[in-house]
């Protein structure tokens, strides 16, 4: 009976799905899917895995977005009405924050340190028992101070929110369904992981801090992220460790490199996808908001 839903309507089953556990093979079936079709088009950086190979990545990475930014000189281009309609979109998401990794624990007697790994990442993205410090509560209080309202994100009400749009549920309906399978998609979920907390560090949420604080936005969500994801000893160095950790155990049980190669594709396919899979959302971003704006200027809604 979920077979046919769209993501909005799959998001409310998926988020409460210790309640509706029949739910679980349409999840399977929409990570396999998302993956399946992310592989056509991504190929990995190099072919024979090694773990210099992935360090040197990474830190092109790295360093590649640490060079593209640019202390913010003027105004900036994206107006403060566009980042408010943003941010308001991206609340499926961060209202979510580190829900990929909330099954982690299921690990910890296979792969006990990198369960370990995981689940400390998971428990700082949720505040350590911390309210404060709580990444979807330090967004909810954002929304508030730009005065938008959403429902609770396990109420019905919430995929039902009139100003969402459809793709903002793309991204986070395919982490809750990768997090339900943790064991089953370990590979895709280290890649993915480790993707996620890359693109918290560099260009983007540096661009992000200088524009909000101009605005007048508080920028303390981006600013946590630049924090704890870092580079030298965050969640980004902790993201590679848990990959290592997982290919040494690869080359310890086989020494066939196609088998070792495999799992580094697989890994991967997980990496690209958190784009591969984020990519209508970011293509209709724009659209959406500006329809929203000439429909409020000439009063269509």
């Amino acid at each position: 009976q979920y077979g046919k839903l769209s993501n909005r309507e799959l998001y409310y089953y998926l988020i409460n799905a210790d309640l509706y556990a029949d739910v679980l093979p349409v999840a399977k079936s929409k990570a396999s899917h998302c993956l399946r079709l992310c592989s056509l088009f991504n190929l990995p950086p190099f072919k024979h895995y090694s773990h210099r190979q992935l360090d040197q990545y990474i830190e092109d990475c790295y360093k590649q977005e640490m060079q593209a930014y640019q202390p913010l000189q003027e105004k900036p281009k994206i107006s403060k009405a566009a980042y408010i309609y943003g941010l308001e979109q991206i609340a499926p998401m961060i209202l979510i924050d580190g829900c990929w990794l909330q099954n982690a624990q299921i690990l910890q007697h296979r792969y006990t340190e990198i369960s370990s790994i995981l689940f400390s990442i998971y428990a700082d993205e949720t505040g350590n028992g911390q309210l404060q410090q709580n990444h979807p509560y330090i967004f909810q209080q954002l929304l508030h101070s730009l005065s938008i309202k959403v429902p609770a994100v396990h109420n019905r009400k919430f995929i039902a929110h009139k100003d969402f749009i459809n793709s903002a549920f793309d991204l986070p309906v395919y982490m809750l369904s990768l997090s339900l399978f943790t064991s089953e998609f370990l590979p895709e979920l280290l890649g993915l992981n480790m993707a996620i907390e890359l693109s918290g560090l560099g260009n983007s949420y540096m661009k992000l801090v200088d524009d909000w604080k101009y605005w007048g936005i508080d920028p303390t969500i981006a600013e946590i992220h630049i924090s704890i994801d870092n580079y030298a000893s965050g969640h980004t160095f902790l993201a590679k460790k848990a990959i290592q950790l997982y290919m040494d155990e690869v080359m310890q049980h086989t020494q066939d490199r196609a088998t070792v190669d495999k799992q580094w594709r697989r890994i991967y396919n997980g990496y690209a996808s958190l784009a591969f899979v984020g990519k209508r959302f970011k293509l209709s971003l724009p659209v959406f908001y500006f329809i929203d704006k000439f429909s409020r200027q000439f009063k269509w809604k």
